[in-house]
């Protein structure tokens, strides 16, 4: 074990960004300010530019969910290296999976249940098999084996970030809010996506409101005040609704404010 796995930054660390690692560092690693705010090291999809102020949410480049629960693989105790037959239609592209996870997701078999940490991966054609190395000090625990244990990829849910639109479209969790914007020369570039404390705000209609609890709004990468009553998770249209932080300051329309992010 290591301790601490957390950064503390200075005030401005939160606005670098790279176009490789930041620091090499993993995605997702935690950054904390000095006044609390908490960042996670992020990479912006290649299909999006980024706006500051505007609200980021998970994407995926692997089409379908052949990846997720149907790949056969068998593991001894001990490894640190994986072989996965790719799914029939979707091939592996290298690194793909980086810092993402194995999971064991049959109900069969042994080993189910179980979650790795993936460090990278080869390229691999459609039905062909890849090589999945797991970080070292994650090494399978439970051997993966029996006629039926499948295996289930999924990368880093802070690798392809793209701008949110709760409403309509919404292809993975809210992230967080982007400190910094990207031209569109530099999509894919690494970032500091912001998850907890006062962070600046989209809001393109209604003005936010001081202590009232906002969310993401139908509008691309915007926030807005939850409505009375909400029940977050009953409808399908609302069901990634939940409460996103609280006002502490008000904007007209199209314009920032401030919010008190507790993604994280």
């Amino acid at each position: 074990m290591s301790y601490p796995n957390v950064i503390y930054g200075d005030y401005g660390d939160e606005k670098v960004t790279s176009a490789t690692k930041i620091g090499s560092l993993p995605l997702g690693q935690l950054m904390i300010l000095p006044d609390g705010r908490m960042f996670r090291h992020a990479r912006a999809s290649s299909a999006c530019a980024i706006t500051a102020g505007y609200l980021q949410m998970s994407s995926s480049t692997i089409s379908g969910t052949g990846f997720h629960k149907a790949l056969t693989c068998s593991a001894a105790v001990g490894a640190t290296s994986v072989v996965v037959t790719c799914p029939a239609g979707t091939g592996a592209v290298a690194g793909a999976f980086e810092d993402g996870y194995l999971i064991v997701a049959s109900s069969t078999g042994t080993g189910v249940g179980r979650m790795y940490k993936v460090a990278t991966n080869n390229s691999a054609a459609a039905a062909s098999t890849c090589i999945v190395s797991l970080e070292k000090t994650d090494p399978i625990v439970v051997e993966i084996g029996g006629t039926t244990a499948t295996v289930g990829l999924k990368e880093n849910q802070f690798r392809n970030l793209i701008v949110s639109n709760a409403a309509t479209t919404y292809t993975g969790p809210i992230q967080g809010v982007a400190p910094v914007a990207f031209a569109g020369t530099a999509v894919g570039h690494y970032f500091w996506v912001q998850r907890g404390g006062p962070a600046p705000a989209y809001v393109p209609t209604t003005a936010l409101l001081e202590g009232a609890p906002v969310i993401a709004a139908a509008t691309a990468g915007a926030f807005e005040i939850a409505a009375s009553g909400l029940a977050a998770g009953t409808a399908f249209s609302e069901k990634y609704r939940d409460y996103l932080g609280y006002g502490m300051t008000r904007a007209e329309a199209n314009g920032f404010s401030i919010v008190d992010l507790t993604i994280e």
